[in-house]
């Protein structure tokens, strides 16, 4: 059963329309062309999401529990959708929306901007209007993960690493023009081979990423130094070095790390901090990764 419009009315409501003091979980993480959000509420108390027609582009979750189900309203149509942990969403804001939630909630949540979407059609030579439809309450393992690999960032201790964030938010781009997309787009259209960066480019890439190796900078502001459009810059990065700009930055990262370790005696955290890693336990964790030991194993040995 819907709220009655009293109801509805007198809530107040955060930018996504969500009933703000029904929230137990409400975090933001914002930048220029997208924010990510984490949205939650333990009560099974019915809410509503009421929101208007605007043209701020779409927002894709991605939900991180069971039990969930949400009645979306089409006019005076409705369709009901049951969402277990894993199950993902997409609602452009260019339509009306309405819907009534009940059961408890945890949702990831990813709101990227028609600018944004509009610069990765152009970026892969696509018409800009292509339009990506609504879906709710989906099974889509790709979407999920690429969603899960974001949410540390909403975390208060997390280290914003923009490299890895611009890289994740291209692929799922990629993944919702060629799955969702309704021009008939091909995944080898936006996945087709580039060339390889020229001596120049690469040497003004590594100089750029190595000048930030504390994540500080975008993989668009290397690809705009380098004269390359973003998408074209992380085909050719690869191609050139055979590994993602995230993946060579953190490699170096690591490498100083380890002659650190071995040949200075700064304590472990102060060798973490100056390589960019947010704290220690994020250190020991890629550091083992790469080396099979932890920074402290290595200094002993």
């Amino acid at each position: 059963m819907s709220l009655s419009s009293a109801a509805v009315a007198s809530v107040q409501r955060d930018g996504l329309g969500c009933s703000a003091h029904a929230l137990g979980t409400d975090l933001e993480f914002s930048r220029p062309d997208f924010t990510l959000y984490r949205k939650g509420k333990a009560s099974d108390v019915i809410s509503q999401v009421l929101m208007p027609a605007s043209d701020r582009g779409l927002l894709i979750g991605v939900s991180l529990r069971s039990g969930h189900q949400r009645r979306i309203f089409h006019g005076r149509a409705s369709s009901s959708h049951g969402f277990a942990a894993g199950d993902v969403y997409l609602r452009n804001f260019d339509e009306d929306y309405k819907a009534d939630l009940a059961g408890a909630f945890d949702f990831m949540l990813l709101e990227m901007t028609s600018s944004c979407l509009r610069q990765l059609a152009e970026e892969h030579h696509l018409p800009s209007g292509i339009g990506i439809r609504n879906f709710a309450g989906e099974q889509d393992t790709v979407l999920a993960n690429l969603m899960h690999a974001m949410a540390p960032t909403l975390e208060a201790r997390a280290s914003v690493n923009m490299l890895f964030l611009d890289h994740v938010m291209h692929a799922i781009g990629v993944h919702l023009l060629t799955r969702y997309g309704d021009g008939q787009v091909l995944p080898e259209q936006v996945t087709r081979r580039g060339g390889r960066l020229s001596r120049q480019q690469e040497r003004r890439a590594r100089d750029l990423l190595m000048a930030n190796m504390d994540n500080d900078i975008s993989i668009a502001e290397v690809a705009a130094a380098c004269g390359l459009s973003r998408s074209y810059f992380i085909r050719a990065f690869r191609e050139t070095l055979g590994e993602t700009p995230h993946r060579w930055l953190l490699r170096q990262r690591l490498e100083r790390a380890s002659d650190l370790v071995r040949h200075s005696d700064r304590s472990l955290a102060e060798v973490a901090l100056a390589c960019g890693f947010a704290d220690q336990s994020h250190f020991n964790r890629h550091f083992r990764m790469l080396y099979g030991m932890t920074p402290g194993q290595m200094r002993r040995l």
